[in-house]
């Protein structure tokens, strides 16, 4: 653990990538590869990875369910859903860009998750839609507010 800002993942931490929790003590370079515990700049994920994390979420948010490039007010402001590619295990933690580590997030959901990390989607949802409450927003086409996503 000798360098900076890397430190193992909460007991029972789960990867975004595949479900399934980490039990190893080296868990970054297992899950990972090679890009593991590299000190760098933060970097979208490669193309292929885009491409593939927005089929396996239907092209809508990872922790709300909207989709992308749907329009909403927001402090009676009309602005459009847009994909922010966010790192499931914070970049603060990390410090590398591996492209298994990131979920396509809107801008809104982005901005309420900061640098946490949880130990199951279940919580991060859960804490995103707790925190997103305090900032209703309501689809442009029609009247109501969000409604979080059902499980």
């Amino acid at each position: 653990m000798g360098k900076k800002g890397l430190r193992g993942p909460p007991p029972g931490y789960v990867s975004a990538i595949n479900y399934q929790p980490y039990i190893y003590a080296d868990w970054q370079a297992k899950v990972y590869g090679s890009g593991a515990g590299i000190v760098g700049r933060r970097r979208p994920p490669p193309l292929w990875a885009r491409r593939e994390q927005l089929a396996k979420q239907q092209n809508r948010c990872f922790y709300c369910g909207l989709a992308f490039g749907c329009w909403v007010v927001k402090r009676s402001r009309a602005i459009v859903l847009r994909v922010v590619w966010d790192h499931w295990v914070p970049f603060a933690y990390l410090q590398a860009n591996p492209a298994r580590n990131f979920v396509a997030a809107c801008q809104i959901c982005n901005g309420l998750k900061r640098s946490d990390m949880f130990e199951t989607f279940e919580e991060a949802k859960r804490v995103i839609e707790r925190r997103r409450a305090r900032y209703p927003i309501r689809f442009l086409d029609g009247p109501g507010e969000w409604q979080p996503s059902p499980p």
